[in-house]
């Protein structure tokens, strides 16, 4: 382990998240019995190999290391501007350098590490400070401030890029964190939901507005003078027009010259 390597991550990432670097440098004991061992591939990446509950787990290829990276990016192509894209588990990084190497600066990268001791690991043995720097990466570390998932989530994800949303998991990772994965992910799906539902619903009614805000009007004002519509308006409906426009009829009230 290098603390140079470690204090030049948490440089570049001060940049964007301060107060995050300064967690990190702080004694933090968060329950985790992960144990990481470093090893090198045959093909001469360096990779991590994990030892959990009694069992032992390469994060990563121990024989290509590369391959299965390179063959990841295909799979993913080419990602437009302001892709959301969510990465859970970051192993020993490789995935991650991949990702913003081969992507503007404009496509916004979430990445969840279920385990903060692998994380800790990756900062002290992987140089990951220009990867860091090339863009403001939300990292989100179990029992470190993984409550934010669902604020960061909402600021990433919106209606216009949900068709581009990308959700990938690091290879190996469900085999011991699958459930604290799913978790994140079911939270993630039940935000698409809800966008979704909205935007639908939004499109719908949108077809019928002109003809439904007159008929509401003709319902709750037929007839009134604006002054007097004002004054009398239900309080329990909102008051002022529920903050919302409306039409009064005033110069024919209540005839069907004024509806016209």
């Amino acid at each position: 382990m290098s603390k140079e390597i470690y204090e030049k991550n948490l440089k570049a990432m001060e940049q964007w998240y301060p107060e995050f670097a300064n967690m990190l440098r702080e004694e933090n004991e968060i329950e985790d019995d992960t144990e990481i061992r470093t090893e090198v591939s045959w093909d001469g990446e360096l990779i991590f190999k994990i030892e959990k509950e009694g069992r032992q787990l390469y994060l990563g290829g121990k024989r290509e290391a590369k391959e299965p990276v390179e063959m990841w990016l295909q799979r993913l192509g080419k990602l437009q501007k302001y892709t959301p894209v969510f990465l859970f588990g970051l192993g020993h990084g490789a995935y991650l350098k991949a990702l913003v190497k081969h992507t503007e600066k404009e496509v916004n990268v979430v990445a969840y590490e279920p385990s903060i001791n692998i994380f800790q690991r990756l900062l002290w043995e992987v140089d990951l400070s220009e990867t860091i720097a090339d863009r403001p990466i939300a990292f989100l570390v179990e029992g470190l401030n993984d409550v934010e998932f669902e604020p960061v989530m909402n600021k990433v994800l919106a209606v216009q890029n949900m068709e581009f949303l990308k959700e990938e998991i690091h290879p190996n990772y469900r085999e011991f964190y699958g459930e604290k994965i799913v978790e994140k992910m079911r939270i993630l799906n039940k935000k698409t939901d809800a966008i979704i539902m909205e935007y639908s619903t939004g499109r719908l009614f949108q077809k019928n507005l002109v003809q439904n805000i007159f008929f509401q009007y003709e319902i709750c004002m037929p007839g009134l003078p604006y002054k007097e519509a004002c004054r009398n308006y239900p309080a329990g409906r909102g008051g002022n027009f529920g903050g919302r426009g409306a039409f009064i009829e005033q110069e024919y009230p209540g005839t069907e010259k004024g509806r016209k």
